[in-house]
C-alpha cells in the first residue's frame, strides 16, 4: 500500500448538434502515478493536463467545420499523446 495516490484521471465530453445529426465524443485519460518514483503524482498530472490542453482545442475546431471533420479529431489525439 502507497501512503498516497499518484494516479490522475481526467474525463471530458463534448456533444453538439448540425445537419449531420447529433455528436458525440469523449476523452478519457488514465495516468498512472508511477508509485514509489520520485514526482510520480506530477508526472500523471503533467500528462492528464497536458492531453486534454492539447485535444481540446481540436475538438472545438472540428466540431465547428460542416460537415464535422471526424479525421481531424482522430489526428489531434494522436497529436496529444506524441
Amino acid at each position: 500500500m502507497r501512503e498516497r495516490n499518484e494516479d490522475r484521471f481526467l474525463t471530458q465530453q463534448w456533444n453538439w448538434n448540425d445537419a449531420g445529426g447529433t455528436h458525440e465524443v469523449a476523452l478519457l485519460v488514465v495516468s498512472d502515478g508511477m508509485g514509489g518514483y520520485q514526482a510520480g503524482d506530477e508526472a500523471s498530472s503533467l500528462t492528464a493536463r497536458t492531453v486534454a490542453n492539447h485535444f481540446g482545442p481540436v475538438v472545438v475546431a472540428a466540431a465547428s467545420r460542416r460537415p464535422t471533420d471526424a479525421a481531424a479529431i482522430a489526428a489531434g489525439l494522436d497529436q496529444s499523446l506524441h
